[in-house]
Formats: structure tokens, C-alpha cells, sequence
């Protein structure tokens, strides 16, 4: 994230002298650098998502029937509205397109959902456009203002003629069942040599039945985004796994000690401090009593 940071608020050459530098001081220098915008990037990206939301909700655009986001803002950094479109598809399973409004001209980034071709929506429209590209999960886009709500009534129209409400349904692939007590260093290294894991080649999920929260669930992270706690199954003993769940955070209430859930779960061996250890990264939890 502090590479990309780089390319998005400043310029990408402070990236790629960080990695190429011999001074150790200047590397130092850099490396404060890009974590200090980094840190800007959250920022604005939490800013720039909490007012799409807001306009989205407003617009009617996340109604029954709507099954398209397209704003533009002059507010919005050009850089981090592709960030916030992937966070905007994740909350509301619609395809988003967000765009910086300036000097008469709307420049962004959209994402999509599975089965929605967003370049495809876009070749519609392509003589509204400047320019654009990209392809089906993903594109970028330039076109003056005042073809703006052309657009956005067409898109949002084409869209939500052509996308079910099935496919705006999120869904969660599971490769298979597991004890907790399989998921040994060994089996997760075997695991992990099927990688590197994509979109093209998912890392593998594993669902593993009526486990107990050992002990109350924590937030972690800026704003107490994430959410960390430790599983136990009657087969694993009282060691434990350690489940992350990235941007969780809201759910921390729903996870009580002593209740069992299924989750879906993908392990990982972890290194920290010299200590490799396998964890998980939560994908999914049910409580089942």
C-alpha cells in the first residue's frame, strides 16, 4: 500500500527509487515519505467513500431496480476513486464508476461484479467518451461535463436491465470441509505451493464446522477496521487458531465466547518476530446454535 500510495497521491518515481536507492539514509527518507502518504491515502480514500455512499443512497442509485453507481465530484481524488469503487461494489454489489469533476472534464475509475462486463457497458457509450479502457472487472474513463448525465442515465439504465438481482446476491466459493486439527504447518505449506494465489487461481477456503470463540473477540487497526480472535474445536486441544477478519471490525458484537460457529477460513503460515505460526484470514462465519 505505500508503493501504491506513490503512483496515487504523488509520483510513482519515489516507489521506484525507494527499491533502487544504495544510500540506506536516502531509502530512510523515502520510506517516511511514502508511509506519510500512505496515511493521507486513508484518509481521503474513508472521505471520498463516506460522501459516495451519501450521494449514492440519496441519488436512489442503490434502490431495488438500480444496479449501477456512476458520480463524479470535484472533491474526489483521481488517484484514490478506483480504492473506493472496489469498497462501494463490495458494500452495495453493484458495478461503480467514480470520477473527479475538473476544469470541464470527468476523469475516474470503475469496478464491477462477476458476470458484468464493465468494459462491455462502457464500448456502449463510447462516443461519449474522451477516451476510456480497461476490461471486464475493471476500467478508466475520461469524458467532459456535459455529457456527464447522458451517461449516468444510460449506464445506470443498461445496467440495470441486463444485471439480476441473483448476481448482485454475494457468494462465497468453499473448496472444501476441515477439522481444525488438519490444518497443520505441513498441510498449509502444501497448501500454499498451488500458489501464487489471484483471481485466476483463488487461494483455497475451507470451512470448518461448529467451532467456539475461546475468548472475546478484539478490534484492531486504524478506526478498529479489523478483527481478531482465537477459535478452538474439541479436536484441536486448547491451542487454538488465531482468525483475522479484515474490515470486521463492525461485527466484533456478533461473535460471543463459547458459541459454536461455522467458518469459512483461509490458513496461512505467518511469520512474526522469527515465530512462524498458521493462522487464517476470515472469509465468512455462522453462528449454528
Amino acid at each position: 500500500p505505500r508503493l501504491n500510495a506513490a503512483g496515487r497521491l504523488g509520483h510513482a518515481r519515489s516507489a521506484v527509487e525507494l527499491l533502487t536507492v544504495a544510500d540506506e539514509a536516502r531509502a530512510g527518507v523515502l520510506a517516511i515519505e511514502l508511509s506519510k502518504l500512505n496515511d493521507q491515502r486513508r484518509v481521503v480514500e474513508r472521505e471520498i467513500f463516506e460522501q459516495a455512499c451519501e450521494r449514492a443512497e440519496a441519488a436512489g442509485m442503490t434502490q431495488a431496480g438500480r444496479h449501477a453507481i456512476v458520480l463524479a465530484d470535484e472533491r474526489w481524488h483521481q488517484g484514490v476513486v478506483g480504492i473506493v469503487c472496489s469498497r462501494m461494489v463490495e458494500r452495495y454489489r453493484r458495478p461503480t464508476i467514480l470520477m473527479n469533476l475538473a476544469d470541464g472534464v470527468c476523469r475516474g475509475s470503475g469496478r464491477s461484479i462477476d458476470g458484468f462486463s464493465l468494459h462491455g457497458g462502457l464500448e456502449r457509450f463510447a462516443g461519449l467518451f474522451e477516451r476510456f479502457g480497461g476490461h471486464d472487472m475493471a476500467a478508466g474513463l475520461a469524458m467532459k461535463q456535459e455529457r456527464l448525465e447522458e451517461f449516468v442515465g444510460g449506464f445506470v439504465e443498461y445496467a440495470s436491465g441486463v444485471i439480476t438481482a441473483e448476481a448482485m446476491t454475494p457468494r462465497l466459493r468453499v473448496d472444501c470441509d476441515a477439522g481444525l486439527s488438519e490444518l497443520s504447518m505441513e498441510a498449509v505449506k502444501r497448501l500454499e505451493r498451488i500458489g501464487p494465489f489471484g483471481r485466476e487461481n483463488p487461494a483455497v477456503r475451507v470451512r470448518v464446522r461448529g467451532v467456539r470463540l475461546m475468548m472475546p473477540a478484539r478490534t484492531m487497526g486504524a478506526h478498529a477496521k479489523h478483527l481478531s480472535m482465537t477459535i478452538g474445536g474439541a479436536e484441536r486441544g486448547t491451542g487454538g487458531l488465531r482468525v483475522v477478519g479484515w474490515n470486521w471490525g463492525d461485527n466484533a458484537g456478533r461473535f460471543q465466547v463459547g458459541r459454536a460457529m461455522d467458518v469459512v477460513i483461509e490458513p496461512k503460515a505467518t511469520t512474526w518476530n522469527g515465530v512462524t505460526s498458521v493462522e487464517a484470514e476470515l472469509c465468512d462465519a455462522m453462528t449454528v446454535d
